[in-house]
């Protein structure tokens, strides 16, 4: 059977030829399942799921017909996740992804930052490179804890599916990327924009440092500029009756 680090990585390969840039703001979505309701983030509006449509479907439409869409590297997080939360479930029991959403009021949003069935159990901020972790539980507007743990060593802890946050800092365009933990080992990342789609962090950091114009060959050099700012532990779905199918 396929896994959800499987799963994870085919959803965003499947998501290659996606325009980058939140669907709303760019017109590119697909209005068939998906409807803007009145809330925003930070300028951004909210895609819901259309009343009486199904969650799996509209899901998979997303994968079949990618060019209809636009997503900015977050919402590329969430809906990478979907997928593969909504293979393993439908793997195990046909039709439970359909009935998790249902059970839950039929609510499935598409979010500019983190989307509905979609919350952080554990969330790591720092605000520069040389700071410690604040780790908050269950929400970012939860109080939170300063822990100490290498960057690395949180990453590596961290499950399949979390969101990781490489920063370069400073403003205008490429100053951070979110990407996806697709796979253990070797450590691997899906990412949007970047002319491919999985990438070793190496890779990654590398990639990154030239689309800021920096002259760097090798990881220690991207290591000096990149550096890893967020990573949130997701859980997805986990409401009763049913439980993930996430590891």
């Amino acid at each position: 059977m396929t896994t959800f680090s499987e799963y994870l990585a085919e959803g965003a390969r499947l998501l290659t030829d996606v325009r980058f840039g939140f669907a709303v703001r760019r017109g590119l979505w697909d209005s068939n399942y998906w409807e803007e309701t009145g809330q925003k983030q930070k300028g951004a509006r909210v895609l819901r799921l259309k009343a009486g449509k199904s969650a799996t479907q509209a899901v998979q439409a997303i994968f079949d017909n990618p060019r209809m869409w636009s997503f900015d590297c977050s919402q590329f997080c969430q809906v990478v996740n979907f997928y593969a939360q909504m293979k393993t479930m439908n793997d195990a029991v046909p039709g439970s992804f359909d009935k998790q959403i249902a059970d839950h009021g039929g609510i499935l949003e598409i979010k500019p930052f983190q989307g509905a069935y979609f919350t952080s159990s554990e969330h790591y901020y720092r605000r520069e490179k040389q700071t410690d972790w604040m780790k908050y539980r269950a929400s970012p507007n939860m109080p939170y804890e300063e822990t100490r743990i290498t960057a690395w060593d949180l990453v590596k802890a961290a499950p399949v599916g979390s969101r990781v946050n490489f920063s370069v800092g400073g403003g205008g365009d490429w100053n951070f990327e979110n990407t996806v933990k697709v796979k253990a080992q070797p450590l691997e990342f899906a990412a949007l924009g970047l002319g491919q789609t999985i990438w070793t962090a190496k890779d990654l950091m590398i990639k990154l440092a030239e689309k800021r114009d920096l002259n760097v060959k090798t990881f220690a050099d991207a290591s000096k500029y990149i550096w890893i700012k967020e990573v949130s532990i997701f859980q997805i779905l986990q409401y009763p009756p049913h439980r993930s199918a996430r590891p």
